[in-house]
């Protein structure tokens, strides 16, 4: 009973939390500037920047829209990228898996080919993958043909056993239970994220031998007052994932020549916004090599 009510008031500080400060999805909304959508994928411009580079952000998220873009399902408690967190010269897009797609290869060959010909206008293409969308685009990058950076953040390589609800739920309590069917729906994407799944057993990731790749790992904090940090600790614990609350640690590293990895203290939930920070280290790095060689 006692844990019953722990786990109560953290999910109740979460939502709090999330409606102060997140811009959440709604059935009935219309979803602006959308630029592709097919039975597979979704790609809306989120802002139009000044500059020449254009950023493809890929949270992980699940949308249907129908011919008027208007939003007619989407994933319990989904949010929107806050766009004023990035410099006003870089264009922002975004995508989105609809819940029937046919999976991370097929979508990401028709991203691939799309972003081909869109980012004609373009100097560079950086993309970011959280979770499912970082494996999908890694294993995307071997369709590329622009200029491109790739940032991926808390991706599963190797699988995650939360999406395979049956067995993982097996072990949660009635409560527990009934917040992951709240948090998680059924996607036919997730089952390619799935441990052993026919996807990742033929996924090719050496397209990112061509690119700057960096790859995030996100481990949960010690310590940490966070809500959401503290909810998905505690599911780290409970579902014995050593990870993020999500993902284990080992499944989010890639073995790939010249992949940069970085370690950073954060849960699933919350590791895209502080691994996209990491993108900017390392951008400010090369500018500073650049400018050493420039004095030379």
């Amino acid at each position: 009973m006692k844990r019953k009510k722990i786990t109560i008031f953290f999910v109740a500080i979460l939502l709090i939390y999330i409606l102060i400060r997140k811009t959440f999805a709604l059935n009935g909304s219309k979803l602006n500037d959308v630029i592709y959508k097919s039975e597979n994928l979704i790609v809306r411009i989120e802002r139009e920047g000044k500059g020449k580079k254009l950023v493809v952000l890929g949270s992980g998220y699940s949308l249907d829209i129908n011919e008027e873009d208007r939003i007619t399902n989407h994933d319990p408690l989904m949010v929107f990228p806050n766009v004023k967190d990035y410099n006003r010269e870089l264009t922002i897009a975004s995508m989105y898996f609809p819940f029937e797609s046919d999976g991370l290869e097929i979508a990401g060959q028709e991203l691939a080919n799309f972003i081909n010909s869109y980012g004609e206008n373009y100097e560079e293409i950086i993309f970011i993958g959280h979770s499912k969308c970082g494996v999908c685009f890694a294993n995307m990058a071997k369709w590329v043909e622009r200029p491109s950076t790739f940032l991926t953040i808390s991706a599963p390589f190797t699988g995650t056993k939360v999406v395979s609800q049956e067995e993982f739920a097996k072990n949660l309590n009635g409560i527990e239970k009934l917040i992951y069917k709240i948090l998680f729906n059924d996607h036919k994407v997730d089952k390619d994220i799935a441990i052993n799944s026919e996807f990742l057993q033929n996924a090719d990731f050496s397209g990112l031998e061509n690119f700057r790749h960096i790859n995030v790992i996100s481990v949960c904090h010690e310590n940490t007052l966070n809500p959401i940090e503290i909810l998905l600790k505690y599911m780290d614990y409970r579902g014995n994932i050593k990870g993020d609350g999500i993902v284990s640690q080992t499944s989010q590293y890639l073995s790939q020549e010249g992949t940069i990895q970085e370690v950073i203290r954060a849960t699933h939930a919350t590791s895209m916004d502080k691994g996209i920070k990491i993108l900017l280290v390392y951008f400010l790095y090369s500018c500073f090599l650049k400018l050493l060689t420039f004095l030379k």
